[in-house]
């Protein structure tokens, strides 16, 4: 389960790096939370495997903290986005950074999602184990476009 959340997670975010010409410091920083809160992702998704079937109080714990651990990826994608967005100079030339802002509330939605999954896995302990919230590389396509004008990715370093 854990390598597929990941692939989902890692396709993503290439999907939003599509769309940015440069990255500097902060992004770097904010880039390493994200990866940071990536690789934690196995702890909890064994840690609801384990308990899954097991005492309904260990059960719902290990759900809370599996839905805690993708809600702090979700933020950490959010800031991600933030911090690509708060200046012109780092998308490509012809996205307009407003609307690409802009798709900041999609990835609050997402948040939310992971949110009431905390509070769900109390009631259910299955119920954080099905990822539910938009994706980052759709949010921010659906409202900022793609990397070049010609519509590809941002492609190697040349």
């Amino acid at each position: 389960m854990s390598f597929l959340v990941i692939g989902i997670i890692w396709v993503n975010h290439h999907g939003v790096f599509e769309r940015v010409r440069a990255v500097d410091r902060p992004v770097l920083f904010v880039n390493l939370a994200l990866l940071l809160f990536v690789s934690v992702i196995p702890f909890p998704t064994r840690l609801l495997a384990e308990h899954l079937t097991g005492d309904p109080a260990d059960a719902r714990t290990a759900g809370a903290i599996y839905s805690a651990t993708m809600l702090a990826m979700g933020l950490s994608y959010g800031s991600l986005w933030l911090t690509i967005t708060r200046t012109d100079g780092l998308l490509h030339a012809h996205l307009d950074r407003a609307p690409c802002r802009a798709a900041i509330v999609r990835f609050g939605l997402g948040n939310v999602v992971h949110l009431a999954t905390v509070g769900l896995a109390f009631v259910s302990p299955v119920a954080p184990s099905s990822p539910t919230a938009p994706s980052p590389s759709a949010t921010a396509s659906t409202s900022c476009g793609r990397g070049t004008e010609s519509g590809g990715g941002a492609g190697p370093p040349g």
